[in-house]
Protein backbone atom coordinates (compact mmCIF):
# COMPACT_ATOMS: atom_id res chain seq x y z
CA UNK A 1 0.00 0.00 0.00
CA UNK A 2 1.46 3.35 -0.84
CA UNK A 3 1.49 5.97 1.46
CA UNK A 4 0.60 9.65 0.91
CA UNK A 5 4.18 10.63 0.27
CA UNK A 6 4.41 7.76 -2.35
CA UNK A 7 1.99 9.47 -5.12
CA UNK A 8 3.29 9.69 -8.47
CA UNK A 9 1.57 13.41 -8.82
CA UNK A 10 2.35 16.61 -6.62
CA UNK A 11 -0.62 17.08 -4.21
CA UNK A 12 -1.41 20.71 -5.46
CA UNK A 13 -0.91 20.08 -9.42
CA UNK A 14 -4.32 20.08 -10.76
CA UNK A 15 -3.67 18.75 -14.23
CA UNK A 16 -4.38 15.48 -14.23
CA UNK A 17 -8.21 14.61 -14.12
CA UNK A 18 -9.78 11.70 -12.16
CA UNK A 19 -8.70 12.33 -9.03
CA UNK A 20 -11.47 12.26 -6.23
CA UNK A 21 -10.69 13.35 -2.69
CA UNK A 22 -14.20 12.62 -0.27
CA UNK A 23 -14.92 14.00 3.31
CA UNK A 24 -16.97 12.92 5.44
CA UNK A 25 -19.76 15.71 7.32
CA UNK A 26 -21.28 14.45 10.56
CA UNK A 27 -24.45 16.20 11.69
CA UNK A 28 -25.12 17.63 15.62
CA UNK A 29 -25.43 14.61 17.86
CA UNK A 30 -23.89 12.68 15.46
CA UNK A 31 -27.35 12.30 14.33
CA UNK A 32 -26.72 12.60 10.46
CA UNK A 33 -24.07 12.20 8.10
CA UNK A 34 -23.36 12.91 4.19
CA UNK A 35 -20.40 12.38 2.18
CA UNK A 36 -18.76 14.76 -0.11
CA UNK A 37 -16.58 13.59 -3.11
CA UNK A 38 -14.41 16.47 -5.28
CA UNK A 39 -12.70 15.77 -8.31
CA UNK A 40 -9.58 17.48 -8.01
CA UNK A 41 -9.12 19.11 -11.64
CA UNK A 42 -12.72 20.20 -12.51
CA UNK A 43 -13.99 20.56 -8.69
CA UNK A 44 -17.08 18.46 -9.33
CA UNK A 45 -18.59 18.11 -6.28
CA UNK A 46 -20.56 14.95 -5.64
CA UNK A 47 -22.66 14.60 -2.21
CA UNK A 48 -24.07 11.23 -1.26
CA UNK A 49 -26.94 10.81 0.98
CA UNK A 50 -25.94 8.03 3.80
CA UNK A 51 -29.12 6.97 5.62
CA UNK A 52 -27.05 4.80 7.91
CA UNK A 53 -23.71 6.15 9.84
CA UNK A 54 -21.51 2.51 8.81
CA UNK A 55 -19.74 1.22 6.36
CA UNK A 56 -22.10 -0.50 4.56
CA UNK A 57 -24.15 2.54 3.66
CA UNK A 58 -21.52 4.54 2.83
CA UNK A 59 -20.28 1.66 0.20
CA UNK A 60 -23.79 1.76 -1.40
CA UNK A 61 -23.68 5.41 -1.43
CA UNK A 62 -20.31 5.42 -3.44
CA UNK A 63 -21.02 2.43 -5.74
CA UNK A 64 -24.60 4.39 -6.97
CA UNK A 65 -23.07 7.84 -7.16
CA UNK A 66 -19.98 7.05 -8.72
CA UNK A 67 -21.57 4.44 -11.51
CA UNK A 68 -21.75 7.19 -14.50
CA UNK A 69 -17.77 8.14 -13.83
CA UNK A 70 -16.34 5.84 -16.61
CA UNK A 71 -19.32 6.92 -18.97
CA UNK A 72 -17.89 10.61 -18.58
CA UNK A 73 -14.51 9.89 -19.00
CA UNK A 74 -14.17 7.41 -21.49
CA UNK A 75 -17.33 9.96 -23.60
CA UNK A 76 -14.40 12.66 -24.01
Amino acid sequence: MLTIHDRLFALEDRSEPGHWEGDLIIGREQSSAIGTLVERQSRTTRLLHLPLRDADALHDALVARMSDVHRECSSR
